[in-house]
């Protein structure tokens, strides 16, 4: 990697797990919105701390955008818990 690649800083957000509203799908806080394009891509790549890559899908519902399809193997895979 060159330089410049390694001092790129892709956006991020933190948000807390509730298994009761995140198993299956997960809200992206409307603050990263601005960091989202318009249209929404249909799918994202996550990266886990281990640097592997999980793709999951996006959803718009109303004005909220969503990680669903693929979400559920990254929260399993990474044991997320309340």
């Amino acid at each position: 990697m060159s330089e410049s690649e390694e001092d790129v800083v892709l956006p991020r957000f933190f948000k807390v797990f509730l298994s009761e509203t995140a198993s299956e799908s997960m809200a992206i806080p409307m603050s990263f919105n601005e960091h989202l394009e318009d249209p929404l891509p249909q799918t994202a790549k996550l990266q886990g701390t281990g640097g592997g890559v999980w793709t999951v899908s996006f959803k718009k519902i109303r004005d909220c955008a969503y990680f669903t399809s693929g979400w559920s193997k990254f929260a399993e895979d990474h044991e997320l818990k309340d």
